[in-house]
């Protein structure tokens, strides 16, 4: 590379593993590094994380006079907790990698670079502000709400005033109308963080340089002057190809088209619409004969972080026979290494305005959504499958994901599939929670199945809501509006449901007995 790494950092990589530097790396280093500002976009899973890492690091030990404790000199911003937390990992162990070659041959001013600091919600703000104030920072990594908030409380204690490099990591560019859930899935340029975002850009110094990353960019400039960019150098890593394409070369893209019933038996790390699904799947797939064995792990935007953190981390540390179920909280940046397969339940939809008002979380007005979650898998050259299930009604997706450069191959369902439904519905009749779970997963499926940006493939009067009552093994139909006015549209748009099992509803009971005792 030109410029060329110090000794100090390039031992480090080394030390973690890598031997070369990815297109990426190579495209992106060398600009910040001769003081430009970059917007690079790269299929997921490519290295994006080390190319800005890396000059980071090299820009804060070049400066003539070392950062003093309390002067920031570095500012990484990430959409959601759990790929802050996880940058902050790399951080760490390459920091500590790279001052330690330091100290050996007596580098003071790489030795003196403090360890990065993870600013996230979902731990005690008056703490990590006291901890800042006391001993310092000078790389901060964090989410847009708590970095703004901190900030914005450290005034006197820390100084932004020698900030070095701004990174906006996974950063979105299309503005859009949604506000943000609590999962804060959405992308750090949607309308939703933008006062956020602006009140930390109004703090930071113009002469700086700042590094825009993302799997998925547009051409709009005002984007990326949103963004604080100034006369950024576009950068853009494709594989070498007959037909480019966004997602990973290692990556084996499969579409299945089934019906209904057939849809549950496919799984691995299952991406599904809402909260709610993810749910009451976390709690009736662990039951099933034909999955005992597997180890489960849930992930949605309704969690607390701690809990959310313990999933995560569980799935992450499972060598086989793991399956995580999540919403697209789990769609960008997580590094997952090794993840053979990436199952989407659900298509990619539109979002609602928040978790606690609709139940359609973690996706953002983003046609792109879909190259983010099979980015989960086949990552920095490993190979991967992914696999998404469509309705026969929805086989037009097939094309829209062509156009968009990410193509699927049909693939045939099995011939033996374990029947599911039936399954489902004796978990609800021997337990009201999992009655109750279904219907709400139902009803939020529904609600959020409606939000969808491509109306035109995923239309709802085409939706068999019978036939998705009967394999999510419903009791009985829940009374919402969606259903009232299928029913109302004429000839052809009854909804036919015959419940698997015909109980008395008032006598399905808990399984927990103080549920059922307050009941």
């Amino acid at each position: 590379l030109e410029p060329a790494l110090s000794a100090s950092t390039l031992e480090a990589v080394a030390s973690l593993g890598f031997e070369r530097a990815t297109p990426v790396q190579a495209a992106a280093i060398p600009r910040l590094l001769r003081h430009q500002d970059v917007a690079v976009q790269a299929c997921t899973g490519s290295g994006k994380t080390l190319a800005f890492l890396l000059p980071l690091y090299e820009l804060l030990a070049r400066r003539e006079t070392p950062l003093t404790p309390k002067q920031v000199g570095a500012l990484v911003i990430e959409p959601t907790r759990e790929l802050a937390a996880q940058v902050h990992a790399v951080a760490l162990r390459f920091a500590e990698r790279r001052a330690a070659s330091a100290a050996a041959v007596g580098a003071a001013a790489i030795a003196a670079i403090l360890p990065p600091v993870l600013v996230v919600g979902g731990t005690d703000l008056a703490e990590s502000i006291a901890s800042l104030g006391a001993a310092g920072a000078h790389v901060l990594i964090g989410t847009p709400g708590r970095l703004e908030d901190v900030l914005g409380r450290t005034e006197r204690s820390l100084s932004l005033r020698e900030l070095e490099l701004l990174v906006l990591d996974e950063a979105r560019d299309r503005p859009s109308l949604a506000t943000p859930s609590r999962e804060q899935a959405d992308r750090l340029l949607d309308m939703g963080f933008e006062a956020k975002l602006n009140a930390i850009l109004s703090r930071l110094p113009k002469q700086r340089r700042t590094g825009l990353f993302s799997a998925t960019q547009t051409d709009e400039l005002l984007q990326l002057a949103r963004a604080g960019l100034r006369n950024p150098v576009k950068v853009t890593v494709k594989v070498e190809a007959a037909a480019f394409t966004l997602t990973p070369s290692s990556l084996r893209s499969y579409v299945l088209v089934v019906g209904e019933a057939e849809r549950l038996p496919q799984l691995v790390m299952v991406y599904f619409l809402t909260c709610a699904c993810v749910a009451f799947y976390s709690a009736t797939l662990p039951q099933l004969p034909a999955l005992r064995g597997a180890s489960f792990a849930a992930l949605h935007g309704k969690m607390s972080p701690k809990p959310r953190r313990r999933a995560f981390d569980t799935f992450a540390q499972q060598q086989q026979g793991a399956v995580l179920l999540c919403t697209d909280v789990a769609a960008r940046g997580l590094d997952l290494p090794d993840v053979d397969w990436v199952v989407q339940f659900d298509a990619p939809q539109e979002p609602s305005a928040a978790c606690a008002g609709s139940p359609a979380l973690g996706h953002g007005r983003d046609p792109n959504a879909y190259v983010h979650r099979v980015g989960r898998t086949a990552r920095m050259g490993r190979s991967g499958a992914a696999l998404l299930l469509l309705r026969p009604e929805e086989e037009a997706y097939v094309h829209f994901l062509a156009v968009r450069k990410a193509p699927v191959e049909p693939r045939e369902p099995e011939p033996s599939a374990p029947p599911v439904a039936e399954a489902l519905t004796r978990l609800a009749v021997a337990d009201r929670a999992v009655m109750e779970r279904g219907a709400a997963a139902y009803v939020s499926f529904l609600k959020a199945y409606q939000e969808h940006v491509c109306r035109y493939v995923f239309v709802f009067d085409k939706l068999d809501l019978g036939a998705l009552a009967s394999a999510m093994g419903l009791l009985r139909l829940p009374r919402v509006r969606e259903l009232g006015k299928k029913r109302k549209r004429g000839k052809g748009s009854w909804v036919e449901f015959t419940p698997a099992a015909q109980v008395d509803l008032e006598a399905v009971r808990y399984k927990d007995k103080q549920r059922e005792r307050l009941r």
